[in-house]
């Protein structure tokens, strides 16, 4: 079984899930799925637009000053057999496009809208950009014409117009990027009814813009309103289930989950698409919508793999590494390659990291490469991996420089762990780079984040007595809540700054109080700063009982000034009471063991005394009983005497 790679990228791809919220789509990708089926809707509405049953011949097209006067608004037959050629099940691309040129020849603006499409994803055809652009920017034309000259279409029309010229600025479709734009097209279209662009609002409204401030509770009041976009029951879903500006209530979020679901299962069945399939995996593997079934999100997941999502190739690796063995790990690397090449940021990630890390195919160059396309894409995780390997002097590509400006820019984006980084190397010494300035800039920065690691550099750096910075007050603001938490270098750190007698804040008894945190921890250098303190009697009563036992114990976890200590106290103390003859205190026991062997001792030679007393006082009755009887004895003898006379 092959678990090494299995366990290890699982956890850093599970990790990696957690910090970026997982596998999503990005806005293109929705509105561009969403596009067909409203459209799908409109051509059901028979009614509504009369139909092209004719081709007309084209007039030529200037291309150099395009005149939307004479250009029209038609879902015609041809359309429509082009957009189910294009994107049907029975595929025939080609045809379509072909029959979209023919809408071109009549300058129809649905038609340029949608090979300007087609040529910007490459569906059927290489992408190129100049082309899409091309497109594009006819279409736009084409919208504006409509919202500028309202009185001349239908409200649908307008409507529709207002929806996609806000797309076109939104994401800079055949013209600059203008939020501004986009906002008032987009709005205007959303509170008409279009549930498209009451999504793409509610969207700006969730994650906030240069136009609009992020507020969730808009956001959630126009998803409302997108009512029939299964997306937007899914955010729906999302902020019932997580209580994001509505009240908590798990049965509307699964209620919302499954309208989505349902929508989604229904256009997939229409019409499948990789994005869709994509979505029904994840719905099935985290039950929303449904129950629980990883089996169905394998296989929706395999197929949308197989299509080119590369979000799906990216959850199918996934599932292949949990499987445990090479073959399946392999492919699982292969299929990650193949979403890295369709620009899946957490692919090349995950690649980079899997080339960095795994005993098997460790390639720091090709760890480098895919970090690299994944950091060319702005993503912070990989710069910061980049700026490690950068910044690891055992690497073969190891480049301070180079490590600086990866960890910058992931930090430009509120990564701590980078952010951290920089302040190591600006805080460290004998280096061109040190500056503690900037070092207590990018640990505050980091610590903005609850990075405790940062806030004992912070600590460490205000201790510093050769630093310009140098404060202990302030030193003591950062080392002391984490020393509390259990940081023993921070309580260790604090048992320095208060046992310095020059120090404005020196506090022996603060300083045993840290150094016995530290030692409890394992701190053999808390063990030898106590012994030190006891042994010379530094703000205490001096012990050197109680010194030794610190020693020792430093001595025991191999501390060399522990065992110097040792020895010296040993030649400078034992020796002489050996020597003499005296009976040597329990030098090798704890305090309380030596303090019990003491209380004994005192009670050995109380015992003596009773024991000597009890003799001396048997001695005397025995001396008072003789002398009872001599005096007995002397009586009888003067009464013989007596009547002897």
């Amino acid at each position: 079984m092959y678990s090494r790679l299995g366990n290890q990228i699982l956890k850093e791809m599970k990790e990696y899930d957690i910090r970026t919220g997982g596998a999503e789509y990005v806005p293109e990708d929705v509105e561009k799925i969403m596009d067909r089926f409203f459209e799908a809707e409109v051509d059901a509405a028979d009614n509504t637009f009369p139909d092209a049953d004719e081709v007309i011949e084209e007039p030529e097209i200037d291309d150099l000053d395009f005149d939307v006067s004479d250009a029209i608004f038609k879902w015609s037959e041809n359309f429509k057999k082009a957009k189910v050629l294009i994107y049907g099940k029975d595929k025939d691309v080609q045809k379509g496009i072909e029959l979209l040129e023919l809408e071109i020849m009549q300058k129809n603006i649905l038609a340029y809208y949608e090979l300007g499409n087609i040529y910007q994803h490459g569906i059927g055809v290489k992408i190129d950009n100049e082309k899409a652009h091309y497109y594009y920017e006819r279409a736009l034309k084409g919208f504006e014409s409509v919202i500028e000259h309202p009185e001349e279409q239908t409200n649908f029309i307008i409507n529709y117009s207002l929806y996609r010229a806000g797309k076109h600025y939104l994401y800079g479709l055949g013209t600059e990027k203008n939020e501004e734009k986009a906002f008032e097209y987009l709005d205007e279209s959303a509170n008409t009814g279009n549930v498209f662009a009451a999504y793409i609002v509610g969207n700006m409204y969730w994650d906030g813009n240069s136009v609009v401030e992020k507020d969730k509770e808009i956001a959630v009041d126009y998803y409302k309103l997108a009512a029939g976009n299964p997306y937007a029951h899914y955010k729906l879903g999302y902020a019932y289930e997580n209580g994001i500006e509505v009240e908590k209530d798990m049965d509307r979020a699964n209620k919302e989950y499954k309208a989505a679901y349902d929508k989604f299962f229904s256009m997939e069945f229409k019409s499948p698409d990789a994005n869709i399939e994509y979505r029904l995996g994840k719905m099935n593997m985290e039950g929303k919508g449904v129950s629980v079934d990883l089996s169905t999100a394998e296989e929706y997941f395999e197929l949308s793999s197989k299509n080119g999502n590369p979000n799906a190739q990216y959850q199918y690796a996934k599932i292949l590494l949990q499987k445990g063995d090479i073959e399946n790990a392999d492919k699982a690397v292969e299929i990650l390659k193949e979403a890295a090449e369709n620009e899946s940021v957490m692919a090349q990630y995950q690649l980079g990291k899997i080339y960095l890390k795994d005993e098997r195919l460790k390639n720091e160059s090709l760890a480098i490469k895919y970090l690299t396309m994944a950091a060319e894409q702005n993503n912070s995780y990989a710069q910061y991996q980049l700026g490690k390997i950068y910044s690891d002097k055992t690497s073969s590509y190891y480049d301070i420089g180079k490590a600086i400006e990866n960890f910058e820019k992931a930090s430009d984006q509120d990564n701590s762990y980078a952010q951290y980084q920089l302040g190591k190397i600006y805080a460290g010494k004998n280096t061109e780079y040190h500056n503690a300035e900037k070092a207590i800039h990018y640990f505050e920065l980091a610590a903005q984040d609850e990075n405790k690691a940062a806030l004992y550099q912070l600590g460490k750096i205000y201790a510093d007595k050769t630093e310009k910075v140098y404060d202990p007050k302030k030193a003591v603001t950062y080392l002391e809540p984490i020393a509390k938490e259990g940081n023993v270098y921070a309580q260790y750190k604090l048992g320095k700054l208060f046992i310095e007698k020059e120090s404005p804040i020196y506090n022996p008894e603060k300083a045993i109080e840290y150094y016995k945190m530290a030692s409890e921890q394992g701190n053999d250098f808390a063990d030898v700063a106590l012994g030190f303190i006891y042994y010379r009697g530094n703000g205490v009563k001096e012990d050197k009982v109680i010194a030794l036992d610190y020693f020792k114990k430093a001595a025991d976890a191999g501390n060399d000034t522990g065992k110097k200590m040792v020895s010296k106290i040993e030649e400078k103390i034992l020796k002489p009471y050996q020597k003499k003859g005296k009976h040597l205190p329990m030098l090798f026991r704890n305090k309380a063991a030596y303090d019990v062997e003491r209380a004994l001792r005192k009670l050995e030679r109380a015992l003596d005394d009773t024991l000597q007393k009890e003799q001396i006082i048997r001695k005397h009755e025995r001396f008072l009983e003789q002398e009872r009887r001599e005096k007995e004895r002397d009586e009888k003898e003067n009464s013989l005497e007596e009547k002897d006379n």
